[in-house]
């Protein structure tokens, strides 16, 4: 069959593809400086966040390794619990020394299923450091 001679008729090409082309725009030097800056305002705030982050962790693994070595143990009880949809429970305590009471709060540690059965004003293990208790952590 020969498509010259074919009964179909070709469709009507629509308008946006008969009308003229689309103008080239160009990016302005005040465009790209106003890019620019809110890039590095990106990078600048999350270089700040992560930074934060890490001397944050850095310090509570010192902090919790030297509560291994020269923390006392006491009995805490637990004053609260909270849940949030993307973050893992915390546990919310409170002990005393002497007297004096001391409050903390620790994040259940990832793998550990010890603590899904806490409640509130149950007792807990929880290690400080006679010198400063208010550097504590419970005992997992």
């Amino acid at each position: 069959m020969n498509p010259d001679t074919s009964s179909r008729a070709t469709p009507d090409l629509p308008d946006e593809l008969t009308g003229p082309l689309p103008r080239s725009v160009l990016m302005s030097d005040g465009d790209a400086r106003y890019l620019l800056l809110i890039v590095l305002l990106f990078f600048v705030g999350g270089s700040i966040t992560l930074g934060w982050e890490c001397f944050s962790d850095i310090r509570q693994f010192q902090q919790r390794a030297f509560l291994r070595s020269n923390g006392h143990g006491a009995v805490g009880v637990v004053t609260g619990l909270s849940f949030g949809r993307y973050t893992p429970m915390t546990v919310h305590y409170r002990f005393a020394i002497g007297g004096v009471t001391y409050y903390g709060k620790a994040k259940r540690p990832q793998g550990l299923g010890s603590w899904t059965g806490l409640d509130v004003s149950d007792n807990i293990l929880v290690r400080f450091l006679p010198s400063n208790p208010t550097i504590n952590h419970p005992d997992a």
